[in-house]
């Protein structure tokens, strides 16, 4: 990530305030945290069938990240990033947010990257909720299709355990396919509340899960 003195002015400013100097902050980190997203997802073999970092992922993560600055700097304890210890130099705050974004790779990955043996069977990328054809009773990959078929099942239910608001959200990012970046364009909405709101939705789906 590479920033200016006026980034980090405006990150000083941020972060002291919890109000004033976002934008500007933000306007020069952006694109530097989607890049060391991707990169951290990467080295943790979060791809897909492409050989791609998941975009899905890297929205999640950037949000996580949007999240944690506005929550550290709202808070009334004393500011987490001193801008001492970074040498009043824009490198320091680099090396700092990079700290911060691998620590939220990390969460991310715990949560939804297999960290979870129950969890991990399952993925809704790419999953079709219809009952698949079941092969014919002399084929080897009869238990497979069983085992599949219930296991759609099993989603189909938790899903329909979930309240309206929790299935339109993942209908909408798993099902449709469509990235929370896009989401939020369509909704016209803002990216970091659509990430907000399907976090939580996969959250309580998970718990139901597991709990099937």
């Amino acid at each position: 990530m590479i920033f200016t003195e006026n980034g980090l002015f405006h990150f000083v400013a941020f972060i002291n305030s919890g109000v004033f100097g976002f934008d500007g902050f933000w306007a020069e980190a952006a694109v530097g945290i989607r890049k060391a997203a991707q990169a951290d997802l990467r080295k943790r073999l979060v791809l897909d069938r492409f050989n791609q970092v998941d975009p899905n992922a890297v929205a999640e993560v950037e949000g996580t990240v949007f999240q944690k600055l506005r929550e550290v700097a709202e808070r009334p304890a004393p500011a987490v990033f001193d801008p001492g210890r970074a040498n009043f130099t824009p490198a320091g705050l680099s090396k700092w947010l990079r700290t911060v974004v691998a620590n939220c790779v990390t969460d991310w990955c715990r949560k939804f990257h297999g960290a979870n043996p129950a969890v991990k069977m399952v993925s809704l990328d790419d999953l079709p909720l219809n009952s698949p054809r079941l092969p014919a009773a002399d084929d080897k990959n009869l238990l497979d299709a069983l085992i599949r078929s219930e296991m759609i099942e099993k989603v189909r239910l938790c899903l329909n355990q979930l309240g309206q608001e929790d299935r339109f959200w993942l209908e909408q990012t798993f099902v449709e396919g469509l990235s929370q970046r896009a989401l939020s364009r369509k909704l016209n909405m803002d990216p970091t509340t659509v990430f907000r709101r399907v976090n939580a939705a996969k959250e309580r789906f998970f718990v139901l899960f597991t709990a099937a």
